[in-house]
């Protein structure tokens, strides 16, 4: 082959697809999730992600497949010997992940509410369902209260008692979360505390990590007013990934 040819793929999960691509160099240039990539001559690389790929390499044709457990789309680069690529190793130009991962289904928000209670604090928790086999990845949420309070925030191994509905899709049209319940509660916190703040009468608060929070099947967050006779709304966004 001669140049540069770009191939977009789209599977299904743990699914393939055969691309009839010939060169010496392929790399990923975006994707939902890790792949694998079998080449002609027999040899199978990967797992690997967006950024990542092979060079020095003699194949007529590739057949890559989902890795991630989940719908997986992006985009190949295949080149032959003479391709140079002087770009930061990891650069995704096509697909930045947060949009690659709402186009596929996997990014859900959710919001909760727990009304005020006389002697009592309010609670309420992003439950992830024992048995899901996803994990959830939450990287926002924002509190609110009617009332100036503080506001704690810790991990729980056990549902709490009132359902209040499901996370939901970030894509128009999508699947909402299978794996995600919002639960609410009163009654005082006795977890471990993993974080502390202050909110003011109908101002909220966002808390955005540095890390993400990875809560796996059968642990939830849960956010706890410290003060009695408040209400309490927690919204938050999160992805899943298999368990």
């Amino acid at each position: 082959m001669s140049g540069i040819q770009l191939y977009d793929f789209n599977l299904s999960a743990g699914g393939p697809q055969y691309l009839p691509a010939s060169g010496a160099f392929y790399r990923v240039i975006a994707s939902t999730g890790p792949v694998s990539i079998k080449e002609s001559g027999g040899g199978t690389v990967g797992p690997i992600s967006a950024g990542q790929g092979m060079r020095n390499r003699d194949f007529v044709s590739l057949v890559i497949t989902d890795a991630s457990g989940a719908p997986n789309k992006g985009t190949l680069i295949v080149a032959d010997s003479d391709f140079v690529d002087d770009r930061i190793t990891g650069e995704v130009s096509t697909i930045d992940g947060g949009k690659a991962r709402s186009l596929a289904g996997n990014a859900f928000g959710g919001y909760g509410y727990q009304a005020g209670g006389a002697g009592v604090q309010s609670q309420v928790q992003a439950w992830n369902k024992a048995g899901s086999g996803k994990n959830i990845i939450l990287n926002e949420l924002t509190v609110l209260s009617s009332a100036a309070t503080g506001v704690q925030l810790g991990l729980t191994n056990a549902p709490f008692g009132t359902w209040l509905g499901v996370g939901r899709t970030k894509r128009a049209g999508g699947v909402d979360s299978a794996a995600v319940e919002i639960r609410a509660n009163s009654g005082a916190w006795g977890g471990a505390v993993m974080r502390t703040f202050g909110i003011q009468a109908s101002t909220s608060a966002s808390y955005r990590p540095t890390e993400p929070l990875v809560i796996p099947p059968g642990f939830g967050l849960v956010a706890c007013t410290t003060n009695a006779n408040v209400d309490l709304g927690l919204s938050f966004d999160w992805w899943e990934e298999l368990a």
